[in-house]
Parts: C-alpha cells; sequence; structure tokens
C-alpha cells in the first residue's frame, strides 16, 4: 500500500513504453539499459535490478524491434559510444605527442 503523496510505483510496461519512446524520438543507435542502480529508492515493477533484463528484451521483442535494434539497446550502442570515445581520446593524445614533439 502507498503512503499518502507517495507517486505510484512504475512498472515493467511503463518502462518499456519509454524506452520505446525515447527509440522514436532518437532513434534506435541512441538508447540503451543501464544498471545503475544505486542513488535510487524505488526500483519499477518488475525491473527490481539487472537480471530483470530479459523480461525488458521480450517485451520489446513482442512489440517488433529487430534483433539488431535489440542488441543495440542491451550493450552495442553503449559500446560504439565507449570505442568511439576511445578512439577521439587516441586521436587527441597522438596531436599533443605530436606538439611536444615541434
Amino acid at each position: 500500500a502507498r503512503r499518502p503523496g507517495e507517486r505510484p510505483r512504475a512498472t515493467l510496461a511503463d518502462v518499456v513504453r519509454h524506452v520505446e519512446r525515447i527509440r522514436e524520438v532518437a532513434g534506435p543507435r541512441h538508447v540503451g539499459l543501464g544498471g545503475d542502480y544505486d542513488g535510487i529508492d524505488r526500483t519499477p515493477d518488475g525491473l527490481e535490478d539487472v537480471s530483470c533484463y530479459p523480461a525488458v528484451i521480450a517485451a520489446l521483442a513482442e512489440r517488433g524491434w529487430s534483433d539488431d535494434d535489440l542488441r543495440a539497446l542491451a550493450g552495442g550502442n553503449a559500446l560504439r559510444v565507449l570505442r568511439g570515445a576511445d578512439a577521439d581520446d587516441d586521436v587527441s593524445r597522438g596531436a599533443a605527442d605530436a606538439g611536444a614533439l615541434a
């Protein structure tokens, strides 16, 4: 039971709708799941921890998400961004090293 003034707890279905909206607005290459559960008081019902991610993936698959989009959501997008950041850092370091030699 909720306490007076307490907001209703989000559900797995709410999260799925939210993820779909992000994909609709930003595109499938700009949405992902993050397991940063520290710092929150409550989790959505059905998404208490990362072990519940398969339920999110299954719900999105039922809504017609492609295997490629699901792989991107489940970690592919995050890896792409991190690899890009690492490559940018390598280029920056190389430019700094070249400047030091000049």
